[in-house]
Order: C-alpha cells, then sequence, then structure tokens
C-alpha cells in the first residue's frame, strides 16, 4: 500500500476585536459569494498556521498582529482551516492590498449576514471570551 497521501491546504483566518468589541472584517474582491470575511489566507508549504496568518494580515492590511488562542476550525477532504485571535496595536489598516476592497469594524448588530459558518463561530467564540471577568 503506498503511504504518500496528497497534503491539503490550510486556510487561516483571524479575529481582530477593538476595545468596543467590534471585529474587523474585509470586503474580499475574488470571494464572488460571500463578501465579507475575516482576515486571512493560505498557509505556505511548511508554514505553521499562526505564522501564516500573522503574515497574511501584515500583508493584507499592513498590521502587526499576533496569533494567539485558536478559536475554531474545520477540517473538510483534505483542507484544514484555522481561525485565531489575533492581537494587535491598532485596527486602522495602514493599507489593503489589492485583493481587499474595504475594511470595516462591525458591531454584533451590523454584521453582514452572510458570513462563513466558521468566522461567525470565531468571532462569538472571541466576543464571549473578551467579556469574560479578568482573573
Amino acid at each position: 500500500a503506498s503511504r504518500q497521501r496528497r497534503r491539503g491546504r490550510t486556510g487561516v483566518a483571524g479575529v481582530i476585536l477593538d476595545a468596543s468589541n467590534r471585529v474587523l472584517l474585509l470586503e474580499h474582491v475574488f470571494w464572488p459569494r460571500l463578501r465579507w470575511g475575516l482576515p486571512g489566507g493560505w498557509a505556505k508549504e511548511g508554514e505553521v498556521p499562526r505564522e501564516a496568518l500573522e503574515r497574511e494580515i501584515r500583508e493584507e492590511l499592513g498590521l502587526n498582529a499576533t496569533a494567539g488562542e485558536e478559536l475554531a476550525r474545520s477540517e473538510r477532504d483534505e483542507h484544514l482551516s484555522v481561525v485565531f485571535l489575533c492581537d494587535v496595536a491598532q485596527t486602522r489598516p495602514s493599507r489593503l492590498a489589492f485583493e481587499i476592497a474595504d475594511a470595516r469594524l462591525f458591531s454584533r448588530e451590523e454584521m453582514p449576514a452572510d458570513l462563513l459558518d466558521l468566522h461567525r463561530e470565531a468571532i462569538e467564540a472571541a466576543r464571549n471570551r473578551s467579556c469574560e471577568p479578568m482573573v
């Protein structure tokens, strides 16, 4: 039996919240069905998911982010998607890459209806976590 297995791709995304618990969402140029979503992208060969996310946020938004706690994950076929809570010094992008049409902060009430389930799940997990009292 062959021990070779085709390696799937790893998608990464990050939840960035501001002090008012609003989440940073991006309007993606190349997402025909769901326009808005979390910042992120694909891990390169041999790249650790957290590092891939930090690179993607730097490239897309010009922000230095630290990927922290894993909030959600999904495995479908050979495709893995991981969403992390991100820490940034500021939530205002210094630039938008060509594949990003817009970047906006959304409150719970303003959230776009057509978000990926994984993104919605991760955002709720992050918001609930940020409301917990600090010990």
